[in-house]
C-alpha cells in the first residue's frame, strides 16, 4: 500500500513505540550515511523476534507432549480395564454353561469340556506369549490377544449352538486370546 505524496503516515505500536521509532529512523536516515545503524537495529530486532517465536514453539511442544502423555495414560487405564474384563469372563462360565444346556441342548459334559479346554489352553498359551512379547512388544501382543479372544466368541456366537464350533471358538481361540 502506498499513500499519495503529502499524506502523513503513522505507525502505532501497542505497548511500546519501538516500531514507530524504527520507521522514523528509517525515514530520517534515507539520505544519511548512518543508515547502517538502523539496519543493524532491525537485524537485532529480527533475531529477538525469532528467539521469542522459538520459545513459544518449545512451550507449545512441551504442552502437547504433556497432553499426549496424559491421554496415553488414560488410554492405558481404559485398555487395562477391558483386558481385565475379558480375563474375568472366564470365571463367568457358569452363566454361559447354563444357557448352552437350556437353549442349545448341551450336556453338562459338553459344557464343561468347552470350559476345561479353555482353562487348559490359556495357561499353556501364557508360556509362549511371554516369550513372544519380547519380539513383538506388549501393545502388539495385546492386540493379537484381542483378535483371538474376539474371534473365538464371534465364531461361537454365529455357530447356532454347534458344539464343535463353540469348542473351537471358546475353547481354543478364546483360550489363546486369554493366555
Amino acid at each position: 500500500l502506498q499513500m499519495p505524496g503529502g499524506v502523513p503516515v503513522a505507525t502505532v505500536a501497542l505497548d511500546g513505540a519501538k516500531n514507530t521509532g524504527i520507521q522514523a529512523a528509517q525515514i530520517i536516515s534515507t539520505s544519511d550515511k548512518n543508515n547502517g545503524q538502523v539496519d543493524l537495529l532491525q537485524k537485532n530486532n529480527e533475531d529477538e523476534v525469532i528467539e521469542k517465536a522459538r520459545k513459544i514453539a518449545t512451550a507449545l511442544t512441551l504442552f502437547n507432549k504433556r497432553k499426549n502423555a496424559a491421554m496415553k495414560k488414560i488410554l492405558v487405564v481404559i485398555s487395562s480395564f477391558f483386558i481385565m474384563l475379558c480375563l474375568g469372563s472366564v470365571y463367568a462360565w457358569s452363566l454361559v454353561s447354563t444357557e448352552l444346556i437350556f437353549n442349545y441342548g448341551f450336556s453338562s459334559v459338553q459344557s464343561q469340556l468347552v470350559f476345561g479346554l479353555l482353562i487348559a489352553v490359556f495357561p499353556v498359551t501364557m508360556i509362549f506369549a511371554g516369550k513372544y512379547e519380547a519380539r513383538i512388544g506388549t501393545r502388539n501382543l495385546a492386540v493379537l490377544s484381542a483378535v483371538f479372544f474376539s474371534a473365538g466368541y464371534l465364531l461361537s456366537g454365529f455357530s447356532n449352538g454347534n458344539f464343535w464350533a463353540i469348542l473351537f471358538g471358546v475353547g481354543i481361540l478364546t483360550g489363546i486370546g486369554t493366555g
